[in-house]
């Protein structure tokens, strides 16, 4: 362990080391100072002054004052050396007795074999007990048998006390005394197995702060990190909440400009649609499209396409005056092969003259979506077909007139029909353009319920129905 031995005067011995590094004073008799503890004299520092070369004394510096406070008095020592209190190394001073067993009456501390300490308990007139140490001057010669002498001389001379020898870290010097001593019945130990007696404090003690320094100065980047990182990041947010209140209030404006001025592409185009109507009645035209898909397949739901929309990825174009889309989904088809469900469907054409266009969409299967297509009001030229003068000589065998059904042509040869891409069917076939709309006084027959939902049209808004079928 590092160990230094200082007197009155210097360091006498210096034993190197790492760690906590003990400091042993052996101070002059007449150096110890005995006062009362009055309050002043328990400062740590008291000032040094030292002779200049003119004559004045210069305040160098502020050493360590070595002091204890034992029954009511304070024993000064003397003063820490600067090079000792200017270590770096945790160090601790105690007294040399302060290493010696509590039933020991002597001891001799035996650092090197010039470097020897003695110390003996003595008690003064009032009773109390005091230490007496020195560092022993060896004679000339083998300094080991001067050890051995002087520890010899005093055993003889005081047999009754117990005496304590230590050595420090000195094998061969260790092995030689205990050879030596072993004649007085006197058996040295190593020592670092002394330790400071229970409930005496040191005269002085100052510790590596530097682990703690360097602790706070981390701690103390890391705080400077952590709060320019929270002010970057806070700043990043402060912006991004900034932009998006800003794009709030524009939609906020946004909101308030369209509910008073609207928000609309072509006002023209909504006007015609708001302003033309429809002369059929919605359930006719629904009843209408519903007994289509009941002749093709079970009918599921009914949706009536007022202006344009979402057919489904349908084709449905051309779309003429007077003429309404409807939406048809059958969860089952009647037939299976596309030739039976396109024969079906041109049958229907046949018989219904308010049927103009049948087209399926979606994938080959049971289930699928017809788009039908209807005449649900006279057209112009309607109206002056029927409103036109019979001829004077009219043929034995007159044309069906607008308002009568054409009848269904079911012997007329058919064309193949074109598969489309995905297997589905779109037999465009086309009725007698004289055809009358669908009557406002047919039955309706309602069996099961049919929904629809509202579409957007690309330019104006388009409403929905909803019927049973």
């Amino acid at each position: 362990m590092p160990l230094t031995l200082i007197s009155r005067r210097s360091v006498v011995y210096r034993e190197a080391g790492t760690g906590e590094m003990t400091v042993l004073l052996v101070p002059g008799r007449d150096q110890i100072q005995i006062v009362k503890d009055l309050a002043g004299l328990g400062k740590a520092d008291i000032p040094v002054r030292e002779t200049a070369a003119n004559g004045k004394q210069v305040q160098v510096r502020k050493q360590a004052q070595l002091s204890r406070v034992h029954v009511g008095r304070r024993y000064i020592y003397g003063n820490l050396p600067n090079e000792i209190s200017d270590l770096r190394q945790p160090v601790k001073v105690w007294l040399a007795e302060d290493y010696a067993p509590p039933q020991s009456q002597a001891f001799f501390y035996i650092f090197s074999s010039t470097v020897v300490i003695h110390g003996v308990r003595e008690q003064d007139d009032e009773g109390q007990q005091s230490w007496r140490t020195a560092q022993l001057l060896l004679g000339d010669g083998d300094p080991v048998k001067n050890i051995i002498d002087a520890i010899s001389d005093y055993a003889l001379a005081n047999s009754t006390e117990t005496l304590t020898v230590a050595v420090l870290n000195k094998l061969d010097l260790y092995e030689k005394l205990q050879v030596g001593l072993a004649t007085y019945n006197i058996s040295p130990m190593p020592f670092s197995k002394l330790k400071p007696q229970p409930g005496i404090k040191p005269l002085y003690r100052h510790r590596d702060y530097t682990i703690l320094y360097l602790t706070f100065a981390l701690l103390g980047l890391i705080t400077v990190l952590a709060s320019g990182s929270y002010v970057f990041f806070t700043r990043l947010e402060r912006d991004k909440l900034q932009e998006e209140v800003k794009d709030i209030q524009r939609r906020i404006e946004s909101i308030k400009l369209n509910q008073s001025v609207g928000q609309v592409a072509d006002p023209q185009s909504v006007l015609q649609t708001m302003s033309r109507g429809i002369n059929q009645q919605m359930s006719a035209i629904l009843h209408a499209a519903g007994d289509v898909g009941a002749q093709l397949g079970t009918l599921e739901k009914v949706r009536l396409m007022l202006e344009g929309g979402d057919y489904e990825g349908m084709p449905v174009d051309g779309v003429g005056e007077g003429q309404q889309v409807a939406l048809i989904r059958l969860t089952e088809m009647n037939k299976e092969l596309l030739l039976d469900q396109e024969l079906d469907a041109t049958q229907v054409v046949a018989t219904h003259p308010w049927v103009r266009t049948i087209m399926r969409g979606g994938p080959t299967g049971e289930a699928g979506v017809v788009a039908v297509m209807l005449q649900v009001d006279q057209t112009a030229d309607m109206v002056a077909a029927a409103t036109a003068p019979l001829p004077e000589n009219p043929p034995q065998e007159l044309a069906p007139t607008s308002s009568e059904p054409v009848a269904p042509q079911p012997d007329v040869p058919q064309p193949a029909p074109e598969q489309a891409e995905g297997g589905s069917f779109q037999p465009a076939v086309q009725a007698m353009p004289q055809a009358p709309a669908i009557s406002a006084t047919q039955p309706v027959s309602v069996t099961s319920p049919v929904s629809a939902t509202a579409v957007e049209a690309p330019q104006a808004p388009v409403a929905t129905k909803e019927a049973v079928q």
